[in-house]
């Protein structure tokens, strides 16, 4: 090659600039696979940094096997404990050899798998919902979770704006709208979504500059499911309008979440003020603007049911539940099979409850020779001690107990049964006037009730004690006046009710 400028022969040797041209390609593209590979695993990192045991729900898809394999690449350097779970709907024919590449791919990394079957009715499978199938899912998962474990998902910045999307579609509120959210509760556990902030172009370009292995479901092509109809059909469109309409949409999900958050900050206190061992005074909502009484329903009833309720419900729980006649007896039903629930209202105060067994006129044998009891429904455990120095001990009139949610045992102190006399634990009504210890006057245990204050749902569920056919005592609640009791040369012991909470 001639330099004309100075009319110099330069000697060119092309495989050598060639070769110099490929190795500077190769760094570039060196670069650029650091690049993508730092970007996401910094993401991720500061979503998952604050725990160390996960469960990943893994379908063999793009999105969970990027994620797979950028936190098993993040678990070499920050020891965390990973498994993963494939959920087997057994409805494509394809599914057990999915399953299997699962395993492979899990395998290949080091990291322990799990395949979960789950069972759709064969009628539906036809024509199944989404919701069906998710609830499914999220049923499965939550189930194998361990005690410690956070639940990992593979949600992105595109599947955050198809939700919100499907929430306007709905009608739904600033809750609704805000979608997704990076940590949130499921159950009894935590679900976090470390690519819910990484755009899916970013995703695809990881998986193939790195060479990944993913399954390719036939059924993400079904625009039946909604979705689908959104990811292929609508949102081409709009970002061939709009380039950046799926950052912009998840960033309104983000400020929608952020004003709910503000308004939880703001409204925190008159919830808690308002609430008083998970029941919810009713008295000041009959004053609130519409809006602030909402609120304080709605996170009522997601704190301490975990569960979301629509305008449709929170109206009915207001006019048939709040509004209804002062000698009514209302109740509304929330939630789903893996978490129903039931609203209550006893003066001037809502109760959320677990739906519960019957368990009324049961009859329990206690063999006097053991000091336990476990009572039926999960309802708690009774036990009984012998008491050294009844001297100054006597039976104290209780004003009201309840809600009975005392973390200590609720106690009756009552005589020792005789050699003669069997325990027995009953539930439900006692025939007859009473006469109990605080009281004048004998009067029906209906009326007993209703001056402790002890709500109808909860009369056939505390444990009434007999001594043969005698009834001697509600445990934790009255003791009936007999007089072998007050001699104080007879035994006496103490009865202990030990609630599960959990069931209430």
């Amino acid at each position: 090659m001639i330099n004309k400028e100075n009319n110099i022969l330069i000697n060119f040797d092309s495989n050598q600039y060639f070769s110099h041209l490929h190795k500077v390609i190769m760094k570039i593209n060196i670069l650029s696979t650091q690049s993508i590979q730092h970007l996401l695993s910094k993401k991720i990192l500061s979503i998952i940094s604050e725990y160390n045991q996960f469960l990943l729900a893994y379908s063999g898809g793009l999105d969970s096997t990027v994620l797979l394999d950028i936190l098993s690449k993040i678990k070499i350097k920050k020891f965390f404990q990973l498994r993963a779970v494939y959920i087997n709907h057994k409805i494509n024919p394809s599914s057990d050899d999915w399953s299997l590449h699962c395993k492979e791919q899990c395998e290949y990394r080091d990291i322990p798998f799990k395949n979960i079957s789950i069972n759709i009715k064969q009628n539906m499978t036809k024509n199944i919902d989404e919701a069906i199938l998710r609830s499914a899912r999220y049923n499965a998962l939550s189930s194998d979770l361990q005690l410690r474990e956070v639940l990992l998902t593979a949600h992105h910045q595109n599947d955050q704006a198809e939700t919100l999307m499907l929430a306007l579609k709905r009608g739904s509120g600033p809750t609704g709208l805000s979608a997704m959210a990076t940590n949130n509760q499921l159950y009894n556990h935590r679900i976090l979504r470390p690519l819910l902030y990484c755009k899916k172009k970013d995703i695809i370009k990881y998986a193939k500059q790195f060479k990944l292995k993913w399954i390719n479901d036939d059924s993400n092509m079904n625009t039946r499911f909604d979705r689908n109809f959104l990811r292929l059909n609508v949102f081409p469109l709009l970002e061939n309008r709009w380039p950046n309409f799926i950052t912009t949409v998840s960033r309104s999900a983000q400020l929608c979440r952020e004003q709910e958050e503000l308004l939880d900050e703001l409204l925190a206190e008159t919830l808690t003020t308002l609430t008083k061992h998970g029941s919810l005074y009713i008295q000041p909502l009959y004053t609130m603007s519409v809006p602030r009484r909402k609120y304080i329903l709605r996170h009522w009833i997601a704190k301490y049911g975990n569960i979301f309720p629509s305008s449709k419900q929170l109206e009915i729980l207001w006019k048939e539940v709040i509004l209804s006649r002062c000698d009514a007896k209302p109740v509304i039903s929330l939630g789903s099979k893996k978490i129903k629930k039931e609203i209550r209202r006893f003066r001037n105060y809502l109760y959320l409850l677990s739906t519960k067994n019957k368990i009324y006129q049961q009859l329990i044998s206690w063999n006097n020779k053991s000091c336990y009891c476990f009572l039926p429904d999960n309802i708690g455990i009774l036990f009984h001690m012998p008491i050294n120095n009844f001297e100054s001990i006597q039976p104290k009139e209780k004003k009201s107990i309840f809600p009975l949610c005392s973390v200590s045992p609720l106690e009756s102190i009552v005589r020792a049964p005789k050699i003669n006399e069997n325990i027995f634990i009953r539930f439900g009504t006692v025939q007859g006037l009473l006469k109990i210890f605080g009281r004048k006057h004998r009067c029906y245990l209906k009326k007993i009730w209703k001056e402790f204050n002890i709500p109808p749902w909860e009369r056939p569920r505390i444990p009434l004690l007999f001594y043969n056919n005698s009834f001697i005592a509600a445990i934790g609640i009255f003791t009936i006046n007999d007089e072998e009791f007050l001699d104080k040369q007879s035994s006496k012991w103490r009865f202990y009710w030990i609630r599960n909470h959990y069931n209430s």
